[in-house]
């Protein structure tokens, strides 16, 4: 298989703001894909990597909004999905999943800087969307158990995160508006 590694490192300058860059691209021009992602996780065994779904345009856009307003992260829900009847069973599941990790990894901005809320609830909501997935799917593609564990962490760790947000947020409120003592 042949496939092309370019590394951007630096950052993004305008006026007195700056975001910082440090990214690993990879993209297939031959051979097999399986091949790449084998060699993605080579490379996680000695450099701390993170999957990102997003292409180069899409993150030039995301540097620009950041540098311009310094904006929140943006909300990902769940985007609509709607399944032919001519598909066949693994592209369907293909096509479930990969909905589902978009909601996920489109929050992750939001829950990794702690400022927006709603980011934690819908990484939630794709997290438990796609355990729904893996758990319909089991008998056609069973789900490794060390991936499921991860999950199901992921989504209870989360779960924390989002109680005491209800309760910061909606609960204490309301409490100390009813109770002036």
């Amino acid at each position: 298989s042949e496939a092309e590694l370019v590394l951007d490192q630096g950052e993004i300058q305008r006026d007195d703001m700056a975001v910082p860059i440090s990214e690993i691209a990879l993209q297939l021009k031959s051979g097999d894909v399986g091949e790449l992602f084998d060699f993605a996780l080579q490379l996680q065994q000695t450099i701390p990597l993170r999957i990102g779904s997003i292409g180069k345009f899409e993150r030039e856009f995301e540097h620009d909004s950041a540098l311009n307003a310094m904006q929140a992260p943006r909300i990902v829900k769940a985007a609509e999905l709607e399944l032919a009847p001519t598909v066949n069973v693994e592209q369907g599941f293909l096509s479930i999943v990969v909905n589902c990790l978009d909601q996920i990894q489109g929050n992750e901005a939001g829950v990794a800087h702690g400022n927006a809320t709603e980011s934690v609830h819908q990484m939630r909501v794709g997290l438990h969307r796609l355990l729904y997935a893996l758990g319909f799917f089991s008998d056609v593609v069973p789900c490794p158990f060390l991936l499921h564990d991860e999950l199901k962490w992921l989504a209870t760790e989360l779960g924390a995160v989002r109680d005491w947000e209800v309760l910061a947020g909606d609960t204490l409120p309301e409490i100390i508006a009813s109770h002036s003592d």
